[in-house]
């Protein structure tokens, strides 16, 4: 098959018979080259694609003819063998194959009378619970902003509103607006209130809009305009502010355009992130054709109440052929909600169990195998096999991604690794960053404090996990300008030489200059590119072990002090617990009026056991371990097993720890560290930015211990190693910036 680098090529095609033998390999290789479109076609590719393989195989055949009649236009190829241009063409078709998935042929799986045809129409939908003062206000503003030849009609879905809001519009202002209501009785919540709403609508696209916002002049233009260019699109507005007092937009700028997906299945505006295309949409505002919206099922009716409906249509759109994308000259104000506004605030409850519920349901149904990932996260630990919570069964989505031919989120990850590799979501090592001299690690513990602190060093505190991120501002893409605390929204934060370095919100675009960290290749941990060096402020300070202070909750550590074994342990399951640092054991003791748990020879130990909800429960008082107020546990009455949080416990395992486990807040917005209960708390020592020759002078360098890749690069590797070799990898190695 490559015998065009063979010397005596123009001999042997010059014997006797060789033109059958020519002709023969010809025909071979011709065969060998419609394979590959062949293939495609019985193997499932979409029409477009099986076309461009097919028209890609004539143009290497001609290729091959043209060599075969040796023409000068093909001449420069004779010398690649034709191995070497078989797997070119092979790459090719891949990778053009990969691309056309966008344009997934979705006629045969919406009915009969839903085409693609012509957008000229408009159903706006407006959910509304309670919106007394603004449900009419936001009715005229979209008739009066929205040219009569667009607007069909306006449907207000009230859910279970008190007063009833037929009540507060009437049947003449209803017909003036073109209006109508559909009312639920029951309240729905907002998820299946939007559905009802664009299941009811028969204009030819259908726009969302929350009850308390105002269109700006000349809004529809951008939304209509893009659905017509590619009716398989959601398009959301600029999302402005609106001033409830003159109803009036307060400014054209500034607006949220973009969100951007996290591992624990929330979102954040990254309005930063380049283009039209949009990752995640904020879920209120939003237009799509009708023909999409039948196309694809619309909301998934069993999420309950509020939120996650923007993942599950977000990830609905981009996986099964369609894209998201925003219109920036079509405004639209808002009315934020704002703390200690009463006007602002919402007039119907918010289950915080639905809302992880929900948020769940559009992970385990288009994250495939790195949903795994999002349940490492504590909000969603109720919802492990066996616990307390169900996300319910999934059938009315996979009915879809069937029909679909949807695609898996290795897909979602390489359209956007412009965020995902490039700002470090995808980390290749976490590790800690110990200080070399003092032997104790760099930490945050979350607190209402942000400083970072230096403590003992332990793989299993997830204050002490870092990795890198932050994309690179000074050229075009690449990770990483800072430093990040693994799963937390907390980047490595400085001001200037003397201040103390803290940890902040990330500014995962590497915009924010005080967040350019880097461990440099001397050890020096270094920011903004050598202004400063961090070092230690101080010592450690272990408190002596008293055996009449209480035990306190301190941030779980590899330490004398909070290392406990089960001793004596007895048939019924209960035991002693014994400080393995020393010889004492825990008991209990009064202070301040309160029962607490104090260190006391073993003979006077207290006998524990630890319950299946996980309750510590001291036998001779009758009273469960409780965490008071964060800081000093007490012993305190025995709720029921698995009501209450602050009595649930972790005892034993790798770090021989009595550890209260983390908890969330926020519907897990806000994440709370495990902690460890301590007999001989430390002050940990704080940290500076100092001048890095004085710091290098002083033996002040780092290095990173406990390295290892995360769970989900590992599952990356795994699901998508298959097409690695079509995408820059996010797995470069660390860079040092001296």
């Amino acid at each position: 098959f490559g015998s065009s680098n063979r010397s005596n090529r123009n001999t042997y095609m010059s014997q006797p018979g060789q033109g059958s033998v020519s002709t023969r390999r010809l025909l071979v290789r011709i065969a060998l080259l419609c394979l590959i479109p062949l293939a495609g076609a019985l193997g499932g590719l979409h029409g477009n694609q099986v076309a461009f393989c097919f028209s890609s195989a004539v143009l290497w055949i001609l290729l091959e003819f043209g060599l075969s009649r040796k023409t000068k236009l093909c001449a420069g190829c004779r010398k690649v063998p034709f191995l070497f241009r078989l797997f070119g063409s092979l790459l090719v078709d891949v990778q053009a194959c990969w691309i056309l998935t966008l344009d997934t042929n979705l006629d045969q799986l919406v009915s009969a009378d839903a085409t693609p045809g012509e957008v000229a129409t408009l159903s706006v939908v407006l959910p509304c619970a309670n919106e007394t003062d603004y449900v009419l206000k936001t009715v005229k503003s979209v008739f009066d902003f929205t040219p009569s030849e667009e607007l069909k009609e306006i449907i207000v879905i009230d859910d279970a509103s008190q007063p009833v809001i037929s009540q507060l519009i009437s049947q003449s202002e209803l017909e003036a607006n073109r209006a109508r209501i559909i009312r639920n009785d029951v309240a729905e919540g907002l998820i299946r209130s939007k559905k009802m709403g664009g299941d009811a609508a028969t204009g030819d696209a259908i726009i969302f809009l929350d009850c308390h916002v105002r269109p700006v002049e000349g809004w529809t233009y951008g939304i209509l305009r893009r659905l017509r260019q590619n009716v398989k699109r959601v398009v959301v507005p600029s999302i402005t502010t609106l001033d409830l007092d003159s109803w009036q937009e307060v400014s054209p700028y500034g607006g949220g355009k973009k969100m951007c997906l996290t591992w624990n299945a929330d979102f954040f505006w990254c309005n930063e992130l380049a283009g039209p295309y949009v990752p995640i949409m904020s879920g209120g505002l939003l237009g799509v054709s009708r023909y999409w919206w039948e196309a694809i099922g619309g909301y998934d009716e069993e999420m309950h109440a509020w939120g996650g409906e923007n993942l599950d249509m977000s990830l609905r759109t981009w996986l099964c052929g369609g894209e998201v994308v925003v219109a920036e000259e079509s405004r639209v104000a808002h009315m934020w909600r704002e703390a200690g506004n009463p006007r602002t605030q919402l007039k119907y409850s918010i289950p915080t169990n639905d809302v992880r519920r929900n948020r769940l349901r559009a992970v385990e149904a288009w994250l495939g195998e790195f949903a795994k990932k999002v349940r490492t996260f504590p909000e969603f630990e109720a919802f492990a096999e066996g616990g307390p919570l169900r996300i319910g069964n999934l059938g009315n989505i996979k009915k879809y991604q069937n029909k679909l031919k949807c695609k898996g989120f290795d897909w979602y990850l390489h359209r956007f690794q412009d965020f995902y590799f490039e700002v470090g979501m995808l980390p290749a090592t976490v590790f800690n960053l110990k200080e070399k001299k003092s032997g104790l690690c760099l930490n945050n513990d979350m607190t209402s404090s942000t400083a970072l602190t230096l403590v003992p060093c332990s793989k299993d505190s997830e204050t002490q996990r870092f990795h890198e991120s932050n994309a690179r501002p000074d050229r075009r893409g690449g990770c990483c300008s800072g430093i990040k605390l693994w799963n937390f929204d907390a980047c490595l934060n400085g001001n200037s030489v003397g201040d103390a370095p803290t940890a902040e919100a990330c500014n995962l675009f590497g915009h924010n200059s005080g967040q350019h960290f880097d461990l440099a290749s001397d050890g020096l941990l270094k920011f903004n590119r050598g202004q400063g060096c961090i070092v230690p402020q101080g010592a450690a300070d272990v408190a002596p072990h008293d055996g009449n202070d209480p035990l306190v909750f301190a941030a779980c550590g590899a330490k004398p002090g909070q290392r406990y074994g089960r001793h004596n342990t007895q048939a019924d399951g209960t035991f002693n617990l014994k400080d393995l640092d020393s010889d004492v054991c825990l008991g209990h003791g009064e202070w301040n009026g309160m029962n607490v748990v104090k260190t006391v020879p073993c003979a006077q130990a207290e006998v524990w056991r630890h319950d299946p909800g996980g309750q510590l429960r001291a036998i001779n008082m009758g009273l469960c371990l409780d965490a008071n107020d964060m800081q000093t546990p007490i012993l305190y009455p025995c709720y029921p097993a698995g009501t209450n949080s602050k009595q649930s416990y972790v005892v034993g395992g790798s770090g021989n720890w009595i550890s209260l486990p983390r908890t969330w807040g926020d519907n897990g917005r806000q994440r709370f560290p495990a902690k460890c209960l301590d007999s001989r708390p430390a002050s940990p020592a704080g940290t500076d930015l100092g001048q890095c020759e004085e710091a290098r002078q002083a033996g002040h360098t780092w290095e990173r211990v406990w390295p290892e890749m995360p769970m989900e690069t590992k599952i990356f590797q795994t699901v998508a190693s298959k097409g690695a070799f079509l995408w820059k990898s996010p797995l470069a190695p660390p860079r040092h910036h001296d």
